[in-house]
């Protein structure tokens, strides 16, 4: 069974954001944990099934919000990088992207 990764880094990005949701709706920020489980959870069961991005990586959007897990999958290990708002700057995710991949290497 391959190996399932988060980045200790996407706890504070889910915090971060849950924070910024909690502050202008509660509802918001439960359904926001919620839908986020539910990404994270289909990037453990069915990696694949989740668009590519940017050549060796992977997108699973946070349906109803502007967020999105950024991942890397091979045969030993599905390893999740980042929690990005949708508006964010590519160059500078990609640079994230990296950083973070080469740390869980």
């Amino acid at each position: 069974m391959p190996i399932f990764r988060v980045h200790h880094l996407v706890v504070s990005e889910l915090n971060e954001a849950r924070t910024w949701y909690a502050d202008r709706s509660p509802w918001a920020a439960v359904s926001f944990s919620r839908l986020f489980d539910l990404a994270l959870g289909r990037v453990a069961s069915r990696p694949r099934s989740c668009p590519p991005w940017r050549s060796i990586f992977r997108r699973a959007g946070i349906s109803r919000f502007p967020y999105r897990l950024l991942f890397h999958v091979d045969s030993r290990r599905t390893s999740v990088l980042a929690l990005v708002h949708s508006r964010r700057e590519p160059v500078g995710i990609l640079r994230t992207l990296n950083t973070r991949f080469a740390q869980m290497r």
